[in-house]
């Protein structure tokens, strides 16, 4: 089993502004609102599926926007957050 990353807060802030994003245009490519992303990065617990999301999307630039089941994935996800 792959063990999921953990982010804090300033990690993922660290994150987002290497990117060069905003916190809707990072949060939205893993199904997640504005709000709530800016909860995470003020330190709130994000659920397991969101941070594989994070890690897959943004740390390993994979694409998820380009299948189905994918699509479906973030959708679970941002339901869970």
């Amino acid at each position: 089993m792959l063990k999921t990353k953990q982010y804090t807060g300033a990690q993922l802030i660290e994150l987002r502004k290497r990117l060069r994003l905003n916190q809707q245009q990072f949060w939205a490519e893993v199904g997640v609102t504005q709000s709530g992303g800016s909860r995470y990065e003020s330190g709130r617990k994000m659920p397991k599926p969101v941070t594989k999301l994070i890690e897959l999307v943004h740390e390993c630039q994979l694409d998820i926007s380009t299948t189905k089941a994918c699509k479906a994935l973030a959708k679970a996800a941002k339901g869970i957050a």
